[in-house]
């Protein structure tokens, strides 16, 4: 069991790479797709659970945030390679917001590797969907409040853009709470007790 965590945790990261990259593949595949339909799973992905996941098990905070950020800067990067449209990967206005976002979702982590085990799952289902509404209605405002608005800077343009994104919202928490169960169901609640012990050849000294 002790094993099985980072392996878990590596596997989640290529998944939620190889989820962000698929449809940019497919496109240089010379297979259609269009970007704004609901049935793809957009945003269904593993990373606010992984962020989760790296907080309880790595001590050192920088690493627990290195490795879902890597994965998220890779895909990023992938997408700006397969596309060949850079803003997609890297949007002028709010690039930096997942990174911010995820780095904080990793801090929040942490707060649950002092939990008692019977807390564990619905402390964590409670900090990833938190994470999602968070960042589903700051994503969105910035839309049409940032520096380079998609939606007019009215009610009404606020109300298109929160339209717009709830098929995005409703995967990521779909998906959070989702990989939320299985990294701390109750087999994952065993395997947390023991995190800090089989990650420690990889983990560092608490960071003050």
């Amino acid at each position: 069991m002790p094993q099985s965590k980072p392996i878990l945790l590596l596997t989640l990261l290529a998944y939620a790479v190889a989820m962000r990259l698929l449809p940019y593949g497919l496109s240089n595949c010379d297979i259609e797709y269009d970007r704004t339909i609901i049935f793809y799973p957009w945003n269904f992905s593993p990373l606010t659970a992984i962020c989760l996941m790296s907080g309880v098990c790595f001590v050192d905070r920088r690493l627990a945030m290195l490795l879902p950020l890597g994965a998220l800067l890779l895909s990023n990067i992938g997408i700006g390679v397969l596309s060949g449209h850079w803003d997609w990967a890297f949007p002028a206005d709010t690039w930096w917001l997942p990174y911010v976002s995820y780095s904080a979702a990793a801090g929040m982590g942490s707060w649950l590797r002092c939990c008692k085990p019977r807390d564990l799952l619905l402390r964590g289902v409670c900090l990833g969907l938190g994470f999602e509404i968070f960042f589903f209605l700051v994503s969105n405002i910035l839309c049409v409040y940032g520096t380079a608005p998609i939606y007019p800077r009215t009610i009404a343009g606020v109300l298109e853009c929160y339209t717009a994104a709830l098929p995005f919202f409703r995967n990521a928490s779909v998906s959070t709470l989702a990989y939320v169960l299985l990294i701390f169901g109750p087999l994952g609640v065993y395997a947390s007790k023991n995190c800090e012990h089989s990650l420690g050849e990889l983990a560092a000294e608490p960071v003050q």
